[in-house]
């Protein structure tokens, strides 16, 4: 008899919080694995930093830190985001998903667990700033009004 394994979707994942003392969120910060972060294109910042010393980058009242786990336990996944309470946004700094549960309702799930945090509150707005529009308008959003500005290195 041959074994027919079950196609594992975004919904078999828990999100589960990080937060707590400093060596503890260091501690579960480093079960992380690398690719989670490696995989997201034109990430703008030093991973190896983060893993150093994470508890100074993830803590704080308005930083949101999720890991997505299996039935396992296995992380699979990562939902960073920054909760702005003065202009009622929510703004997810990272979102990166294993690549076996990246299809389907992944952002529409992602979406519905961020605003079963926030209740109520009709004003919500969640932002991202992402290199892959098309993807994110597929499933529902849209452009924001705000256009993101840099200066590299100083120059004008």
């Amino acid at each position: 008899m041959e074994a027919v394994l079950e196609k594992k979707t975004f919904s078999d994942l828990r999100f589960v919080r990080i937060t707590g003392n400093s060596d503890i969120v260091d501690m579960m910060f480093r079960q992380i694995p690398h690719e989670l972060f490696e995989q997201i294109k034109d990430i703008e910042f030093n991973i190896d930093l983060l893993y150093q010393i994470p508890a100074k980058f993830i803590s704080g009242a308005n930083n949101l830190f999720y890991v997505l786990v299996d039935d396992e336990d296995k992380i699979k996944g990562v939902l960073w985001c920054y909760l702005n309470i003065l202009t009622e946004d929510i703004q997810i700094q990272i979102l990166s998903i294993d690549k076996e549960y990246q299809f389907g309702n992944a952002l529409n799930e992602t979406e519905k667990f961020i605003r079963s945090l926030m209740g109520e509150n009709e004003n919500l707005k969640i932002q991202i700033i992402t290199t892959r529009p098309h993807a994110y308008q597929r499933n529902g959003w849209t452009k924001s009004k705000q256009v993101l500005m840099e200066i590299n290195n100083g120059n004008l």
